[in-house]
């Protein structure tokens, strides 16, 4: 499965942290932990390696898996709640871990209850807390207190999970006097002193809509009975691990405020909590520039380098001296290598040879990319592995790849990146008015948008190569004469290009092509041939819209003979414009050519030695 791949530094670093130390069982203290967020684009495989975790950890420690995806913003105590239900199922030498104190905020958070019933339901919830038989033989007070608070707001599912959220406290609880409220009124700096200050508090924030009061409280009930389920040499010796949170898609609005309030509420720094949080993010939050360095800042901006899976370990998330935020250890969801991609073919279908080759090509068109690789290898399985047969698999997989890679963009940025395709660099800060859809002038920064949805090609000069190449495809298909069409796109470089190389880059991908070979052939006399070279290299790197039903040979043959020019130079420029495209000559038929032209050129030039070291590059 390609989204595992480069995985396996994570998943070291994951046991480390679920690892208790033997020594302390017992005490209150555990290790500090970091919130593990593996960071990448759509695509990366991020939620596949949560899924992969999930099931290999259920049944042998608690763990939970939720999806913070979504336009509607969920309420941070309702996500809350839901990770107690799921951590508190029955699970091997566990046993079950309870919430006693956040059933509590269950049921209080929905009742507003009329001054006649308020004092009658305080009562009970008194004769609860102070009961020294388990909470779990309480049904008929529980049941009888749930009626009285239902009519009035209380969650229609809270009955269903009172008694799993209580359940766990055993016979252990028989000895003592469970004071839920005087320990959330004690953890509550902002509530009332007394058992029922938080408790109150909870029915009168529910009342006025103060969602952020209410939400803190419901973290800090969690973060209690998860605390309290670790302390004792009994449960210590039974509970050896940490609990695991699994959290996909934490830059959401619901995700951020999630977190955000979970590390508000934990500020004991005597009493870590005992589970470790993994998160995913398909883009960079602001929350993380004080101690690392976003893709899209400038060199100069200090912070940490997000790290690789290989250099991920809890030794080098350094506790020292650390804020708030700094319990955010970002780990890159790499794209894959092309050894990587060669072994995940070689495995699938076990063809050296051939593997070999489809991975160079697979590599090359997605960059690496796990969502795409695994779909272009797949479809290129049931292909006769030819340019015409392989342009049109990849053809079909555009629509949905756009979707993915455009995914919450709106109509204006989808335009932009779009166009940004078109041009060989994203400029950090540059103008982008020339790039702007419908409304010349229009704001837009494709380099602050590719790098803050992590899609920067690695050397942070360009787009993502799989993006790339997908939004290329949407470009050449856009009516000519509209403003964003390919040619409209490019004649617009074109004639605002600064230097002859991108004019020329332009008028290359506008299918000028007589008019570029006539302009290398003219520089060619004149420059050295390492300043030719470098031209040369940067002016066939452009797009083509060539006919996508011909082979790269007949490509190559049709525009030598239309143009007219000397054929040396014209095969060389056609052959490396075609094969500077991943799918233009993607089984290297044209190298022969290339070879050929660079000597020519050499011979011209008394052999030059430049040319001919170029020249044994494409032997084959």
């Amino acid at each position: 499965m390609a989204e595992l791949y480069g995985r396996a530094g994570v998943e070291r670093l994951i046991a480390e942290c679920l690892r208790r130390d033997r020594a302390s069982l017992g005490r209150r203290r555990g290790a500090d932990l970091p919130v593990v967020t593996l960071v990448g684009p759509r695509g990366s495989g991020k939620t596949a390696f949560l899924a992969h975790l999930h099931e290999d950890c259920r049944g042998r420690l608690p763990v939970v898996r939720v999806d913070l995806d979504g336009v509607a913003e969920r309420p941070t105590r309702k996500i809350i709640s839901e990770l107690a239900f799921e951590l508190s199922a029955k699970c091997g030498q566990f046993g079950q871990i309870a919430f006693p104190h956040l059933a509590l905020c269950l049921l209080m958070v929905g009742s507003a209850l009329p001054l006649n019933s308020r004092s009658q339901a305080i009562r009970m919830v008194n004769e609860l807390l102070r009961k020294q038989d388990p909470l779990e033989r309480s049904a008929d007070e529980i049941e009888e207190l749930l009626r009285l608070v239902t009519a009035t707001g209380v969650p229609s599912w809270t009955g269903s999970v009172l008694k799993l959220l209580w359940g766990g406290l055993g016979w252990v609880s028989r000895r003592r006097r469970l004071t839920f409220g005087a320990r959330l009124s004690k953890e509550a700096s902002a509530a009332p002193p007394g058992p029922y200050g938080a408790l109150l508090d909870m029915i009168k924030w529910h009342a006025h809509g103060a969602d952020q009061e209410l939400d803190d409280m419901f973290c800090t009930a969690f973060l209690l009975d998860m605390r309290r389920a670790y302390r004792g040499l009994w449960r210590s010796g039974q509970r050896t691990t940490n609990c695991l949170v699994l959290l996909d898609n934490v830059d959401s609005v619901s995700g951020r405020k999630l977190l955000a309030t979970l590390m508000r509420a934990s500020r004991d720094p005597e009493m870590p909590d005992p589970f470790l949080v993994v998160c995913t993010s398909r883009s960079w939050l602001r929350e993380w520039d004080s101690h690392w360095h976003s893709p899209s800042a400038s060199a100069r901006k200090r912070g940490r380098a997000v790290r690789t899976p290989e250099q991920a370990t809890l030794a080098d998330w350094s506790p020292a001296g650390r804020g708030r935020d700094a319990r955010w250890y970002l780990v890159a969801a790499r794209d894959l290598s092309l050894d990587e991609v060669g072994d995940l073919l070689t495995a699938d279908r076990r063809d050296t040879v051939q593997d070999e080759e489809d991975a160079r090509v697979v590599h090359r068109l997605t960059g690496g990319l796990p969502w795409a690789v695994t779909r272009l290898s797949a479809a290129m399985a049931e292909t006769d592995r030819d340019e015409v047969s392989l342009r049109a698999a990849f053809a079909e997989l555009v629509p949905v790849a756009r979707r993915e890679l455009l995914y919450g963009l709106t109509a204006e940025q989808q335009r932009l990146l779009i166009n940004t395709s078109a041009t060989p660099t994203v400029e950090r800060g540059g103008a982008t008015e020339d790039l702007g859809a419908d409304r010349p002038g229009a704001p837009g920064d494709p380099y602050g948008l590719l790098g803050n949805r992590l899609l920067l090609a690695e050397n942070g000069t360009g787009m993502h190569p799989w993006m790339r190449r997908v939004l290329l495809h949407e470009l050449t298909r856009l009516n000519r004469g509209r403003a964003n069409s390919w040619e409209s796109v490019h004649r617009r470089q074109c004639t605002r290009a600064s230097q002859l190389v991108h004019v020329n880059y332009h008028r290359l991908a506008l299918g000028e092509f007589k008019e570029v070979v006539q302009h290398l052939e003219r520089v060619f006399t004149h420059e050295s041939d390492e300043q030719w070279l470098t031209q040369l290299d940067a002016i066939t790197a452009a797009p083509n819209a060539l006919p996508q039903d011909r082979s790269a040979f007949d490509q190559a043959a049709a525009l030598v003979r239309e143009s007219g020019v000397d054929p040396a130079t014209g095969w060389l420029v056609a052959s490396l414009w075609i094969n500077a495209d991943p799918l233009g000559d993607p089984r290297r038929t044209l190298w022969q050519e290339i070879e050929s032209g660079y000597r020519d050129l050499a011979k011209r030039h008394n052999w030059s030695r430049v040319l001919l070291d170029r020249a044994e590059e494409y032997r084959r």
